[in-house]
């Protein structure tokens, strides 16, 4: 799930992003300019839900990981000879 998380909101930050330049343009008017905004706005909002779904996927990683040496730690200590 937070993978997909990660790449739906880095893809939704690109498409707004790219909107947000479309958008831009010497003669824009106040719509225009409020287009322009929500464009990067979105964008930021998608950036930060990016980048906490990269801190979770790194957290879950890490407890994974101590998890796995943990367990690869505690067998030779079962090995009775």
């Amino acid at each position: 799930m937070l993978y997909t998380a990660f790449w739906v909101a880095l893809a939704l930050a690109v498409f707004c992003t790219e909107g947000a330049k479309s958008a831009r343009h010497t003669g824009m008017t106040i719509d225009d300019l409020i287009g322009y905004r929500t464009y990067v706005a979105a964008a930021d909002l998608f950036r930060i839900a990016m980048w906490g779904s990269y801190a979770a996927l790194a957290l879950k990683a890490t407890r994974l990981q101590d998890r796995r040496e943990l367990v690869t730690n505690a067998v030779p200590a079962l090995d009775i000879r």
